[in-house]
């Protein structure tokens, strides 16, 4: 994805979530020792020390079910809950980064 697709994708979420204390996506940071790079993290407070650890990671239709299933593996065994979103033709932005604070909102 563009650095320009990607920021209208961050800045539709931000204008969907309206307010300070909603979790905010950091674009990709280095994590795992530098393994991997995920298109967004964050976390999601549970109590005032305890969080979720959450990767977001946008895919392009296509990509094999054998690379999925390692990516999500990796991740999952460093105690993140992977969140997938698929980029098409159909789909607006709009639409994802609601689904995405939809989701966000139920923990």
């Amino acid at each position: 994805m563009s650095n320009w697709r990607r920021g209208d994708a961050v800045a539709t979420f931000l204008l969907l979530t309206g307010g300070p204390h909603f979790p905010m996506l950091i674009p990709q940071p280095s994590i795992l020792h530098g393994k991997r790079r995920p298109d967004f993290v964050c976390f999601v407070p549970i109590t005032k020390f305890q969080y979720l650890k959450i990767v977001v990671l946008v895919d392009r239709p296509g990509k094999l079910p054998s690379i999925i299933a390692t990516e999500n593996a990796e991740y999952e065994q460093q105690g993140f809950i992977v969140k997938r979103v698929l980029i098409d033709s159909q789909t607006t932005y709009f639409k994802l980064a609601r689904e995405l604070v939809l989701w966000l909102e139920s923990f």
